[in-house]
């Protein structure tokens, strides 16, 4: 989970800039990118943080939620909607984009240049994914563990 593709400055990117260039640049394989975009598109659900983690007194993602802008504002799934799609690339919850490069500039703004021969590409969602991504979320992050 890292970029913007909009000119903004992400997070992520932002805390270590040398080295967000020097591991993008360098990096032996594949990335596939999580820009911000896709954690602002995709939002969990306030009815979901107040009903669904009351199996358990204190539950990691109700809490981070809560104290990041409480429970009764839809939150941005930046990391969830990466480690989604990481663990399950191949449902059919994202697009991918063409490959290309990306590049870290020393503002921080990251950039994408379209490639053949590039290793980089990026998710993007339509409107059909975004409702499915926001329900498989809401369902894995709620569901109690297994006894």
């Amino acid at each position: 989970m890292a970029a913007a593709w909009d000119g903004r400055r992400e997070f992520n990117v932002i805390q270590d800039i040398p080295n967000a260039q020097k591991m993008i640049d360098n990096w032996p394989t594949e990335m596939i990118f999580s820009g911000v975009e896709i954690g602002n598109q995709i939002q969990y659900p306030p009815k979901s943080m107040q009903d669904d983690f009351s199996y358990v007194k204190y539950h990691p993602v109700k809490d981070a939620y809560h104290f990041y802008r409480g429970l009764d504002k839809s939150q941005p799934t930046y990391d969830l909607t990466s480690v989604l799609y990481a663990v399950r690339p191949d449902r059919g919850y994202f697009d991918l984009s063409p490959k290309g490069i990306v590049k870290v500039l020393d503002n921080g703004t990251t950039t994408f240049e379209l490639s053949e021969n590039g290793k980089h590409r990026f998710l993007h969602v339509n409107p059909v994914q975004i409702a499915m991504v926001c329900e498989a979320l809401v369902q894995l992050t709620s569901e109690p563990p297994q006894k």
